[in-house]
């Protein structure tokens, strides 16, 4: 048989003009075992979750920290949850606690974001060396209540060399109140919690499709508003037209340019359940609207890496990280200590 294959060799060099005698072929040595390589490993991505929540009087806060060496395995257990399948918990799903229960107690409301964030910058200073934070590089995730969704968390400076957090990892933030179901606390925002998970799904389901096929852009010239995200109302009707002019419902928002109230737009957003908002501290020129749209081309999986990369881009001219800010509440990426019922 081999002979066959090699005259149709020879008769196929001869018509392509190729000398055989001038090509040489390595011999297998029978005694050699070829050892398969393994298929290249798929990077993990680890998350560091931190959980900021009322303290013990009005100006406190208590602060938690885990690390989460496997973000993909610790959603899929979540995921197994809402199925009713039982799922074991493994050292890779397991969170790891690094901080528990400290606290926090501030000034007043008017500053009370840069004492939080010179606080956990001292916090990060003291915890970035253990559990290996420094070799992982873990996507960051602060889970605040919503009268705190607004700091720029992914500015906050730490360590010796005056290091900013959002410089050297991707930083969102994510509802607290979405996660609690204490008896008393954001009801509101808990009946309209299956619109939040609805929406949400829109992004895993429609993966490979580019993050800018799921989000809307608001305009926020207050004196002229596309629409006012301030109305829960407005803001409902308005997404409701929006979703039915699309295959799916819309998963995301984009601003660029302040709002002089974000605080009573961040409740209409969160009672339209949409999971994902990136916001500006200032208005950003069109040059810069258009790099962060350009950035919108990757699927969903991979915005958090770009968002990190475009906010550098937009902050190059500053010392911060950047002046965008981004919500990116995943549901099965929650507090390890919520009891949340799928």
């Amino acid at each position: 048989r081999n002979d066959v294959n090699l005259d149709k060799l020879v008769e196929l060099a001869t018509c392509c003009g190729v000398d055989l005698s001038q090509v040489t072929v390595p011999h297998s040595d029978p005694t050699v075992t070829t050892v398969a390589q393994p298929p290249s490993k798929k990077r993990v991505e680890s998350s560091l979750l931190i959980k900021i929540e009322g303290g013990s009087t009005p100006l406190s806060y208590r602060i938690k920290v885990w690390l989460v060496s496997d973000s993909q395995v610790y959603q899929d257990r979540m995921r197994g949850l809402s199925d009713s399948v039982s799922q074991p918990i493994s050292e890779e799903s397991a969170a790891t606690p690094l901080v528990n229960g400290q606290e926090i107690q501030v000034q007043s409301e008017q500053t009370q974001a840069e004492e939080i964030k010179r606080f956990l910058g001292e916090l990060f200073k003291s915890i970035w060396t253990k559990q290996g934070l420094r070799r992982l590089n873990p996507h960051v995730t602060f889970f605040v209540p919503d009268q705190l969704l607004a700091i720029d968390f992914h500015n906050i400076q730490w360590g010796v060399r005056g290091d900013i957090l959002g410089r050297k990892v991707p930083v969102s933030v994510s509802c607290l109140g979405r996660f609690d179901e204490s008896e008393g606390v954001n009801e509101v925002i808990n009946e309209y919690r299956e619109y939040w998970i609805e929406r949400w799904q829109m992004l895993e389901d429609y993966g490979d499709r580019p993050l800018s096929e799921h989000i809307e852009h608001l305009e926020c010239d207050e004196d002229n508003p596309d629409v006012d995200i301030t109305c829960p109302q407005s803001f409902q009707c308005w997404l409701e037209e929006k979703d039915d002019e699309r295959e799916w419902q819309v998963s995301g928002l984009g601003l660029y340019s302040p709002h002089g109230d974000l605080a009573k737009a961040f409740i209409s957003f969160l009672l339209g359940g949409v999971p994902f908002i990136f916001w500006p501290s200032r208005v950003l020129d069109p040059g810069e609207v258009s790099e962060l749209e350009q950035r919108m081309g990757v699927v969903p999986a991979e915005f958090l890496r770009e968002f990190k990369s475009c906010r550098l881009r937009l902050g190059s001219r500053t010392k911060d990280a950047g002046p965008m800010s981004i919500l990116l509440d995943n549901p099965y990426l929650c507090p390890p200590d919520c009891e949340f019922d799928y």
